[in-house]
């Protein structure tokens, strides 16, 4: 099994990671965003199909159609402009 794992800040004083990993051969993918350790938003395709984690309960798990990764960057800076 193959990972690929990338991570970067998006806004390192308040402690924002976002991470996206890849993992092969099923071909599942993570989005995430972390903050202080705990991931505060996310979309993924494992287990159950594409489903997001939502801001306001990141436990819960919502299905969705796919997410590329500009959509979540997208609704991550939605985020934080409101």
């Amino acid at each position: 099994m193959l990972t690929f794992f990338m991570s970067s800040f998006i806004s390192p004083s308040q402690k924002h990671l976002s991470t996206f990993s890849i993992t092969s051969p099923q071909i599942k993918l993570h989005l995430l965003l972390i903050q202080e350790n705990k991931r505060i938003y996310g979309a993924d395709n494992a287990k159950i199909g594409w489903h997001y984690h939502p801001f306001a309960d990141p436990r819960q798990h919502i299905n969705c159609e796919s997410m590329t990764f500009a959509a979540f960057l997208q609704a991550v800076e939605d985020y934080f402009d409101d």
